[in-house]
């Protein structure tokens, strides 16, 4: 008898990312009574992060779903990690930014290439526009070069960073300034990589409005 198959929200990958779920609701609470404690929630969520893809691989269980899930929460993990770290809601702009991004890369990843969404921006197959050579060798083989992943560690680690910089004891070794400054050119070129899928996006919808805004004049 045929094995009945799985529904895709209990896809293993699926499955680590309500784990990551319960962790981030468990740092954001205990950075308030135990920053310590927080920042294993935290790192253990990061940790997950790098599993939930290769589960995906090994199982075989790759899934639209399961990629936009994956990004929402290092969207949420990110944005509470800056929110929590800059004063006078500061965090909400990179959280803001984050969001945009998402719905950009999915609206291509809906039209044309199911999961891989960065796969198509990497090459530019997705009817649109080739991306510079730089956005091309960071998002290459899905991040995996040097430059994609020093952009990844830079994108992920900032934050964690200035969280701890805010509530960790002075003599963790999370919050010191060197850190920052290693981490931080990752994150400016991972901010040049989402301004241009913003820009690229936003490029598309005015020329299917425009050619739609034709069609309509005739």
């Amino acid at each position: 008898m045929a094995r009945r198959p799985v529904h895709p929200l209990l896809y293993w990958p699926n499955i680590i990312g309500y784990v990551r779920c319960l962790l981030l609701i468990g740092g954001y609470i205990l950075t308030f009574h135990s920053p310590t404690a927080a920042l294993a929630c935290f790192l253990a969520n990061l940790l997950l992060d790098s599993l939930d893809g290769f589960s995906a691989r090994y199982f075989n269980q790759a899934s639209t779903f399961g990629a936009f899930f994956d990004v929402l929460l290092d969207n949420a993990t990110r944005g509470i990690l800056w929110s929590l770290a800059l004063p006078d809601g500061l965090g909400s702009l990179f959280l803001i930014l984050e969001m945009s991004v998402l719905v950009a890369t999915h609206q291509v990843a809906n039209i044309s290439t199911g999961a891989d969404w960065k796969g198509a921006l990497a090459r530019g197959d997705d009817a649109g526009q080739q991306p510079p050579a730089f956005v091309s060798r960071i998002m290459a083989n899905n991040f995996r070069t040097v430059q994609g992943s020093y952009v990844i560690v830079g994108l992920m680690g900032l934050p964690l960073w200035a969280w701890g910089f805010k509530f960790l004891p002075s003599d963790n070794i999370l919050r010191h300034p060197a850190l920052g400054a290693v981490l931080l050119p990752g994150r400016v070129m991972a901010a040049v990589v989402e301004l241009w899928v913003l820009s690229k996006h936003l490029g598309s919808l005015l020329r299917q409005d425009a050619a739609a805004a034709a069609v309509r004049s005739r």
